[in-house]
């Protein structure tokens, strides 16, 4: 039997809503997991850049280290020179050129802007710079250059920015104090070197000011290690101890042995020796530091990575996650139209379609047969005497003998456009087509045989000592007037014929215009 022809529209637009609602909630979702996703990935961006302009300041200091070392050995007064010092400076000086050469090679893979420009005649400055007879205040100067270029790149990668606490003290410390206090301590070791048994009141002014600042950093220091309590890394503070202790011992034999004493009996090249000693102690620490900011940078790289990854993750679950749920309610809802429909069409005792459907598909059929050229056979069925029936039997007996009828009328009719309809109270009716006049009226005494075979005891029905029923047959030709009232009642006609000759009985009726 043909089923749920009213289901369409209702199923389009619930279809069409699910889609609109879908849509809406996958938008919505694209839209907070994009902005996350974005600011993540800007965050991750920033976090390279940090990276990336660290590994430049790095090697520029290391390039400064060694500017600082070839200052101090280059000052040593001439007439102290030993072969043993020449080596070390032309050592010094091939390995500036190696670092040099190494750093505007990693220069040539970025894109050109204006820092890497400053870095690139910064590197060309160096280069043409550190031959042996380049003096203090020239070097010292290259070193000034190097310390405000590590500024620049710190505020062009936004090391300066950083906003991490922790990280934060780790830049201040690697890229603000310690090249400063190292630079600091360089001087002290650059003029120690060119003490020749005797200070000059000149060199004595320097020395003091180069003491007073590196106590100021000291003091900067100490209390951003205060701040460092998440670091409980022994050998972090073993580093930081070692250089506090040869800070102090430089501060006590500058003081004691340098500038309160008239004359020096140590040779220039002991104080450069002497010197470097305490200032190694701070590049150690001042590399534990890089290395702890590495990879406190790379840490924090690598959460924001797998936060990245998690969000891709996390929108694919709850897009997909929006489509099952969608899926979900929309065949549930899909269902629930559908047995509304049932039910709005369905006779709620029989089962069977109901007058309302009747009407909607007797039309239908109406139409179809017209553009199929095709006939089209209404029947309209009655229940012999069913209301003696129900007074002799009473009502529940009725209910039960009408669902047989329809079980059986069910079964009768099986083609898949056959269709059965209650019609009223104990009034049926058959829509079928395709037929000749023959096979419709066979039908038709098969399906009055059939109800009466069902031997449903009545002893008020004048036809039969059995429930039987009277039929009405509307044989509809291709090209018969179709007005749906004329047919309906030119049908029920036949079926009054029926009942008035005797009962258990089929009337035919043919319309053909």
């Amino acid at each position: 039997m043909e089923e749920y022809h009213l289901l369409d529209y209702k199923q389009n637009k619930s279809f069409k809503y699910f889609i609109f609602i879908m849509l809406a909630a996958i938008i919505a979702t694209t839209f907070v997991f994009t902005y996350s996703y974005i600011y993540v990935k800007n965050e991750l961006t920033t976090m390279n850049q940090e990276i990336t302009g660290l590994n430049k300041i790095v090697k520029i200091e290391n390039i400064v280290l060694d500017i600082q070392k070839l200052r101090g050995l280059q000052n040593i007064s001439k007439s102290m020179a030993k072969n043993i010092q020449k080596k070390q400076i032309k050592i010094i000086q091939n390995s500036i050129n190696s670092k040099v050469r190494g750093l505007k090679n990693e220069l040539k893979d970025e894109k050109e802007d204006i820092l890497s420009q400053r870095i690139n005649y910064y590197l060309s400055n160096v280069k043409s710079g550190i031959n042996f007879n380049n003096d203090f205040k020239h070097l010292s100067k290259l070193i000034e250059e190097s310390l405000i270029l590590i500024e620049e790149i710190s505020y062009n990668s936004k090391l300066s920015m950083d906003g991490n606490m922790k990280s934060n003290i780790l830049i201040e410390t690697s890229i603000k104090i310690l090249p400063s206090l190292i630079e600091y301590n360089g001087i002290i070791r650059g003029i120690s070197s060119s003490i020749k048994g005797e200070l000059t009141l000149e060199k004595r002014e320097l020395l003091i000011i180069q003491l007073s600042k590196i106590d100021e950093l000291f003091k900067k220091l100490n209390f951003i290690m205060t701040l460092n309590k998440d670091n409980n890394k022994k050998l972090f503070y073993k580093k930081y101890k070692l250089m506090v202790q040869g800070q102090l011992s430089l501060k006590h034999f500058t003081n004691n042995t340098l500038i309160n004493n008239g004359k020096i009996s140590i040779t220039s090249y002991e104080l450069f020796e002497l010197n470097t000693k305490y200032i190694n102690s701070i590049i150690n620490f001042y590399k534990i530091n890089i290395k702890e900011l590495n990879e406190t940078l790379y840490s924090r790289t690598f959460e924001k990575e797998k936060i990245l990854v998690s969000i891709v993750i996390l929108y694919i679950l709850v897009i997909l996650s929006i489509l099952l749920v969608n899926k979900i309610f929309y065949n549930k809802n899909k269902d629930f139209i559908k047995q509304i429909e049932i039910i709005s069409i369905t006779d709620g005792l029989t089962k069977l379609y109901n007058r309302r459907y009747f009407d909607i598909e007797f039309e239908k059929q109406l139409k179809i047969q017209v553009r199929n050229k095709q006939s089209l056979i209404f029947v309209m069925i009655d229940v012999d005497h069913f209301k003696q029936f129900n007074d002799i039997y009473g009502h529940q007996s009725g209910d039960n003998a009408l669902i047989d009828i329809s079980s059986c009328l069910n079964e009768t009719l099986r083609r898949p456009n056959d269709m059965v309809f209650r019609l009223g109270g104990e009034e049926f009716g058959l829509l079928f087509n395709n037929v000749s006049e023959e096979q419709a009226m066979l039908l038709a005494n098969k399906v009055k045989n059939n109800i009466e075979n069902l031997k449903i005891e009545h002893e008020g029905n004048s036809a039969s000592d059995f429930v039987t029923i009277s039929l009405g047959l509307m044989y509809i030709l291709p090209n018969c007037n179709n007005n749906v009232q004329k047919l309906y009642n030119s049908t029920d006609k036949a079926l009054y014929k029926a009942k008035s000759s005797g009962r258990n009985k089929v009337q035919k009726v043919i319309c053909t215009n």
